[in-house]
């Protein structure tokens, strides 16, 4: 394949995201998103390499005041399904993220 492929983009791109605050100092996140297939085209070759779309699912939860005033705690889980998807990179295509989970804990001074 040549050299300095280039990727238009997805012709379909949906994120849907909500709030909710169940408790005033706890607040839950999620967002799914959808993105369509997506090309890597080489355009000295005239070829191009497709990948299919992709259902993805991130969700977050964030608790103030934990043992103290000014504590923060947020649990994360991005690609909840852990959806094994190509997509097209710099020069070829990549992995797409795996599911990545991350508990951050803040403190306001």
């Amino acid at each position: 394949m040549e050299e300095n492929p280039y990727d238009a983009g997805p012709g379909t791109i949906f994120n849907l995201t909500g709030t909710w605050r169940p408790f005033e100092k706890a607040t839950l996140y999620g967002r799914i998103g959808y993105f369509s297939s997506r090309d890597l085209i080489y355009p000295r070759s005239g070829s191009f390499v497709s990948v299919p779309g992709v259902w993805l699912l991130d969700v977050c939860a964030t608790v103030r005041d934990v043992a103290g005033s000014g504590l923060e705690l947020e649990l994360s889980v991005r690609n909840l399904m852990d959806r094994n998807y190509e997509t097209p990179g710099t020069y070829d295509l990549i992995e797409g993220d795996p599911a990545t989970v991350s508990v951050t804990l803040r403190k306001r001074w």
